[in-house]
């Protein structure tokens, strides 16, 4: 019922609208609704002066949710040509990165990524939560377990405060080693994580 609900909102929303927040909720919800058509007509029909990366996001999310990774790729190596002063936010590097683990490009993922290393001034992109699951997780599919073993130890080494409290961080972890079949691993890393009494863990 609430489908088909937000099935007659959508139908009776002209693609033409003039607020952009309100443009970036309608791209959200149409494409939650699995409707990225919809979607995507408000999108492109927006003014390039008025979209903003949380215009992107939005795109890019939608693209994701409905299995689409290759679409959102594009859309972030095209980011300039839709507005020249665009920058991603952590946002949607850790989108970009999600999309690059699901659809197997290796090579996307691991160039983005190696700029942002080189920078200075990005480092604060890579000491996001949401960036590094995203990459742990990429690199994961790639079966790259010693680039999930590097970021981890990044944050050990640069971040101590989130590596002794962040389970999000740690449960990603153990997943990599459970799809790549290192029983080992798993077995190490969840003791680590019982003895810590800094950590709330999740028991599984």
């Amino acid at each position: 019922r609430d489908f088909e609900r937000g099935q007659q909102i959508i139908d009776s929303l002209p693609t033409t609208l003039h607020s952009v927040e309100l443009q970036n909720t309608l791209i959200h919800f149409c494409a939650c609704q699995g409707q990225i058509q919809k979607a995507e007509d408000i999108f492109h029909n927006m003014d390039k002066n008025a979209i903003d990366i949380v215009s992107v996001n939005a795109m890019m999310s939608g693209y994701s949710e409905n299995g689409m990774h290759k679409l959102g790729i594009q859309l972030f190596q095209n980011l300039h040509s839709l507005n020249a002063v665009l920058k991603p936010s952590t946002i949607t590097y850790a989108l970009l990165f999600k999309s690059c683990g699901q659809h197997g490009d290796t090579v996307i993922g691991q160039r983005i990524h190696g700029k942002l290393e080189k920078h200075q001034n990005t480092q604060w992109i890579l000491q996001n939560e949401s960036v590094q699951i995203a990459l742990i997780q990429m690199y994961s599919k790639f079966g790259m377990v010693a680039k999930c073993d590097k970021i981890m130890n990044n944050i050990q080494q640069n971040e101590p405060d989130k590596y002794a409290r962040n389970v999000n961080i740690w449960n990603t972890m153990l997943n990599v080693y459970v799809q790549n079949s290192d029983s080992d691993n798993v077995h190490r890393l969840y003791q680590t994580m019982q003895s810590n009494d800094k950590m709330q863990v999740n028991h599984m």
